[in-house]
């Protein structure tokens, strides 16, 4: 026996059965369960590597994530490396170093994941929502530099789905004396004229 396909499911769903499919019900839950989310690889070296931070009994400022910091922005080109718990963590702490706080706004991109708003909303400034650019689904610089205002502090540029955002970006953040805040947790290794996402902002 074939299994439906989702637009045939879709079709077959009434506004009484749609809620429970969309809750997790059957039948989308079953398949939903069959495709992974991603597919981790590690070798004999990062096996022992995780043993060794776990029988440490270090796991939060270890030497490990000292050491992993300063790897990483050897890496990627750029002058320091925190590691933290989360990209979420990462960018509030980012608003937090920069002083940014009510009465700022800081300019991010209309599609990406919640926390590069959020990260915004948590220190009390003000999201200020730019279009993307319809062919890589980055930020867009023209509609950035449009929507600066004298209360604007920052823009957060997000490299996306592995795709840098525009080196032009970095540019108009110069022009107008605002910082530049990466989101690179969607693009690790990519790199845009030879310079690594991270190593931008």
């Amino acid at each position: 026996m074939s299994r439906p396909t989702v637009p045939t499911l879709l079709r077959m769903t009434t506004p009484t059965t749609w809620a429970g499919h969309t809750q997790g019900g059957e039948p989308f839950r079953r398949y939903m369960d069959r495709i992974p989310l991603a597919k981790p690889f590690w070798d004999e070296e990062c096996e022992k590597a995780a043993i060794a931070a776990l029988s440490s009994g270090r796991w939060v400022k270890g030497p490990q994530a000292k050491n992993f910091g300063e790897e990483f922005a050897k890496w990627c080109g750029a002058a320091a490396a925190v590691p933290c718990q989360s990209g979420s963590a990462a960018l509030w702490a980012a608003m937090r170093l920069l002083g940014i706080g009510p009465g700022d706004e800081v300019i991010v991109p209309g599609m990406t994941f919640i926390a590069t708003a959020t990260s915004v909303s948590l220190v009390g400034a003000t999201p200020i929502f730019a279009d993307i650019e319809p062919d890589y689904w980055c930020i867009c610089p023209d509609d950035v530099e449009a929507k600066i205002t004298d209360k604007t502090k920052a823009v957060i540029g997000v490299h996306i789905f592995g795709q840098p955002f525009s080196s032009r970006l970095r540019e108009i953040c110069d022009k107008h004396g605002i910082a530049l805040v990466e989101d690179a947790a969607q693009a690790h290794g990519a790199s845009l004229n030879g310079i690594k996402a991270g190593a931008i902002g």
